[in-house]
C-alpha cells in the first residue's frame, strides 16, 4: 500500500486545488482514494493506492509536485523579486511566459530532491530544498530589473516578450481556439483536443491563461471562435503582434 500526503499553507490553497484536480481522477481509475483535509492554517491532500499501480502513482505524484514548484512557486518568486503584484495583462503575460522557460531543467532539478515516499509540504520544499533553481530564478529576475525592462513601459516589456516567444520552436500549423462560458479549448490542425498548460497563478485571468498556452504552442496560424463576449483589446493587440491571426469570430 502506498500512502502519501501533500500539504501547504492555506494562503497557497490553489496549489492543493490543482493537485486534487490532477490526482483525483487518475487515482480513482487505479482503484485508489483521495481525501482533502483543510483547517484554518493548512491545506492537505491525502491519497492511497495499492498494487499494481504504486509505481505509476508515485510517478504522477512526483510530476505534480515538480509542476507546482517549478511553475506555481516560480511565478510567486519572480513577482516578488521583480516587484510585481497585480500587474496588468502585458506584465502578467511576461511573468507567466518567463515561468514556462527552462521548465524542463527546473523540474529535473526539483525531481532530484523531492521524496514522495510519505509526505511533501510544498512551502517547506520551496523555502529550504530547491535553492539551486531559486538561485537561477533570482538571476533571471535581477537581469530583468537591472535592464529597467519593467520601468521603461509597455513597449519594452512587449519587446522582451517578443524575444522570448521567438526562442520557442514553431509548433503546429494551425491552432483553433474556442472560448465560451469562461473556459477555452485548444484544437490542433487535425481537430484533436490539446491538453492546456496552467499558469498556477491564483489571480490569473482566462485571457492570461490562454495567451500562455498560445505562446507555448507557438502555432504558425491561429483562429479564434467566441461563443459569448469578444476578447479584450489588449489580448487582440498582443496576439496580432506575436502571431499570424487567421480569423476572430463571434457566434
Amino acid at each position: 500500500m502506498y500512502e502519501f500526503t501533500l500539504s501547504c499553507n492555506k494562503r497557497n490553497v490553489h496549489f492543493v486545488d490543482y493537485a486534487e484536480r490532477v490526482l483525483n481522477p487518475v487515482l480513482k481509475q487505479m482503484g485508489g482514494a483521495v481525501a482533502r483535509f483543510d483547517d484554518e492554517s493548512k491545506c492537505s491532500l491525502a491519497l492511497a493506492c495499492d498494487e499494481p499501480f504504486i509505481l505509476q502513482a508515485k510517478s504522477l505524484v512526483r510530476d505534480t509536485v515538480a509542476e507546482i514548484l517549478a511553475v506555481g512557486y516560480k511565478n510567486l518568486f519572480l513577482r516578488r523579486a521583480m516587484g510585481i503584484s497585480e500587474g496588468n495583462f502585458v506584465l502578467n503575460t511576461l511573468v507567466n511566459t518567463m515561468c514556462a522557460f527552462d521548465n524542463t531543467y527546473d523540474k529535473d532539478c526539483i525531481n532530484a530532491v523531492v521524496n514522495v515516499e510519505q509526505s511533501v509540504n510544498l512551502d517547506g520544499y520551496y523555502n529550504f530544498r530547491i535553492s539551486k533553481v531559486k538561485d537561477k530564478w533570482s538571476e533571471v529576475a535581477d537581469i530583468t530589473v537591472r535592464n529597467d525592462l519593467l520601468q521603461n513601459g509597455g513597449e519594452f516589456v512587449e519587446e522582451f516578450l517578443r524575444y522570448l516567444v521567438e526562442t520557442v520552436p514553431l509548433g503546429i500549423s494551425n491552432l483553433s481556439v474556442v472560448v465560451d462560458s469562461g473556459t477555452f479549448q485548444l484544437f490542433d490542425t487535425s481537430g484533436k483536443l490539446i491538453v492546456p498548460t496552467n499558469t498556477l497563478y491564483a489571480r490569473s485571468t482566462l485571457e492570461e491563461e490562454l495567451m500562455l498556452n498560445i505562446i507555448c504552442l507557438r502555432p504558425k496560424q491561429i483562429s479564434l471562435y467566441y461563443g459569448d463576449a469578444l476578447p479584450s483589446e489588449d489580448f487582440v493587440r498582443m496576439l496580432k503582434e506575436l502571431f499570424v491571426v487567421k480569423e476572430i469570430k463571434n457566434s
